[in-house]
């Protein structure tokens, strides 16, 4: 492999290999480098060009892309603890793959983060006072408003504003920033200790409630990435969201798009959380 890249993804490092060179979008530019070949990969993407190399073994996590009278694009992921995944690339699109970004599309990021117990949350991040609040919610459920809103109240900081990767295992659990963004187009490379997560409902009041036990739960999984085909995943992450919702308060804030909604929460972590959770 000619080419090297380094991706770090809250904290991971992903070593990239081809055989050509691999353009990246602008929003993956803060999380890579070329690599220095220092420092062990938590995970080795080796990217193929045709199907002289695919030979899957036992256990091995094969996903195919369809691509409609032409051959599939394919992934795989070992079923081993070698932390090696491999990209086999049609030869018709390979000028394409090497020349645009959106081949990280196929990274599957959640797939390599899980193993370090880290998970991803469709979530807006914001930066106060050295702790962050995450903001969940359907698409469309006013997490960014919400962001910019303690953006120009607060003079917060906005770490992301559509994916937040957690570190489940830290203490305090911490978030990071990540390349998916949204509409927001801000990603930071940066991480801070977790002190809520709040899943937003729009309404005719402003109003903060603690969300406890399984529907604490139930609504943080709602919003977690899961993959649509692997059980074995979806154990695992329920496993972390209830480890998360052990260590972090869940709240719930009925809210109108307006400053006051920022206050309130805000008022509400200064009471409930004067450690600086």
């Amino acid at each position: 492999m000619d080419y090297a890249y380094d991706l770090r993804l809250a904290g991971i490092l992903i070593r990239i290999l081809a055989a050509r060179e691999l353009q990246f979008p602008a929003c993956y530019v803060p999380f890579t480098a070329e690599a220095s070949g220092e420092g062990q990969p938590d995970w080795t993407v080796e990217v193929y060009f045709g199907k002289d190399e695919f030979s899957p073994a036992e256990g091995d996590r094969v996903t195919r892309f369809l691509r409609p009278s032409r051959d599939d694009f394919l992934r795989v992921i070992p079923g081993d603890k070698d932390r090696v995944c491999r990209f086999f690339v049609p030869r018709e699109i390979e000028d394409s793959f090497c020349r645009y970004g959106n081949w990280t599309l196929f990274l599957v990021p959640e797939q390599l983060l899980l193993p370090y117990d880290r998970v991803i949350l469709h979530a807006s991040i914001v930066v106060d006072n050295g702790g962050a609040v995450l903001f969940t919610a359907p698409s469309g459920g006013g997490k960014s408003t919400q962001a910019n809103i303690w953006a120009s109240t607060f003079g917060a900081e906005i770490l992301n504003g559509d994916k937040a990767i957690i570190e489940v295992g830290a203490t305090p659990p911490c978030v990071y920033g990540s390349p998916v963004a949204g509409s927001s187009r801000i990603y930071k490379n940066e991480k801070a200790p977790i002190r809520a997560i709040v899943y937003l409902k729009k309404g005719d009041h402003n109003e903060v409630v603690q969300l406890d036990g399984r529907r604490a739960f139930m609504t943080l999984y709602s919003q977690m990435v899961k993959s649509r085909d692997d059980a074995a995943f979806n154990e695992t992450l329920v496993a972390l969201v209830a480890k998360i919702v052990e260590k972090l308060p869940i709240l719930e804030l009925t809210c109108i798009p307006e400053p006051s909604a920022a206050r309130e929460l805000r008022a509400w972590l200064a009471t409930h959380l004067p450690d600086g959770r």
